[in-house]
């Protein structure tokens, strides 16, 4: 079962529990307005089998209206048939009260009177029963429009992920296609990076929140992938501060931004190429840099330049809503963005 609709159904059983404490709310004041009332007349033990039977001669209307006149008024809105079931309700008992032979029993004096209080008390439960059914149909709705919500949002965010995961794999495999034509010896290295690094986008990042210590990993396996093809001696800095086993944040952020310095910067054609690439976190708050060199003439403007970073801030903005800070600043010789996110 998913996590989503493991979380539906305990929101199910909340709403369940505060109808039922609702239900026990109403029978216990009624059971008490009129074991109080009829004291006056009677002892103890008459006057709790009198508000026993009230209970109980009560509960008819109220659970007739509750599950199943109701339906017409919040489900179907057909309200002709829900007054006319209602109507209905009313008319059977004000009939027996009046037009039969236990009519002189039930009612002493002022027939009128009694009548017009029958037909109060029965609206009253009516009311009451409606009350109560239409607030578990609202938190119900309610629950509802947020789950189909919270669905939305996660189907988008796998689309989100399935878009950078062919980018960086597509790229790296354009380079390791490369190298292996020209029979380079370092492509079954390459292959082995790539694995790890597809290992963890494929199966780790499913969760919606990852172990910094993690990405910080398969950013250093990204590293090491594109130094392969590279050289090991241009100039990549990274820099961690303050990280604990137990921090975790959003996955496929860092990594996104890190593939995308690659993809942009010069590192490959410029031998005084750099990335400088941080990560800090101090009292929960997490600051992730990364900066490269930058040629605007060496950098091609292919269909697939900028799905990195609108989907980096798409996905800030379903994981982390008022929560971050992302922004981007380039000129002739250098690109940064910075990324800010108050963790959970």
């Amino acid at each position: 079962m998913s996590k989503l609709n493991l979380q539906s159904d305990n929101n199910k059983i909340k709403i369940r529990r505060v109808v039922f404490f609702f239900h026990i709310i109403f029978w216990l004041v009624l059971f008490s307005l009129t074991f109080n009332y009829t004291l006056e007349e009677v002892d103890i033990i008459e006057s709790v089998l009198v508000s026993l039977y009230t209970i109980l001669v009560s509960s008819i209307p109220f659970y007739l209206n509750y599950f199943y006149f109701s339906k017409y008024l919040f489900e179907k809105q057909n309200f002709f048939v829900y007054f006319l079931q209602v109507a209905l309700v009313l008319a059977v008992p004000l009939a027996i009260v009046n037009f039969t032979e236990y009519s002189e029993w039930l009612i002493e004096e002022g027939s009128y009177s009694q009548s017009l209080d029958l037909i109060l008390n029965l609206t009253f439960l009516i009311m009451i029963s409606n009350l109560i059914k239409g607030t578990e149909v609202w938190l119900s709705n309610r629950q509802r429009e947020a789950q189909i919500e919270k669905e939305k949002i996660q189907v988008e965010l796998n689309f989100l992920k399935a878009q950078i995961n062919p980018h960086f794999l597509f790229n790296s495999l354009n380079n390791i296609y490369s190298l292996a034509y020209s029979g380079n010896k370092k492509a079954p290295e390459m292959i082995s990076k790539l694995s790890k690094i597809l290992r963890y986008m494929i199966y780790d990042c499913k969760e919606n929140r990852m172990p910094i210590v993690k990405e910080i990993e398969a950013i250093n396996n990204l590293i090491d992938l594109q130094l392969l093809k590279i050289g090991n001696d241009r100039h990549i800095d990274i820099y961690t501060e303050g990280i604990e086993r137990g921090m975790l944040i959003s996955p496929s952020l860092m990594i996104t931004l890190v593939e995308n310095s690659f993809k942009h910067g010069d590192l490959d054609v410029n031998e005084k190429g750099w990335i400088n690439i941080s990560c800090i976190v101090e009292d929960k708050n997490f600051l992730f840099e990364v900066s490269n060199s930058y040629n605007q003439k060496n950098d091609s403007k292919d269909e697939m330049q900028g799905i990195g970073l609108e989907n980096v801030r798409r996905q800030l903005k379903i994981n982390y809503p008022d929560k971050h800070e992302f922004f981007v600043e380039q000129n002739e010789t250098e690109f940064k963005v910075v990324l800010k996110i108050e963790l959970d």
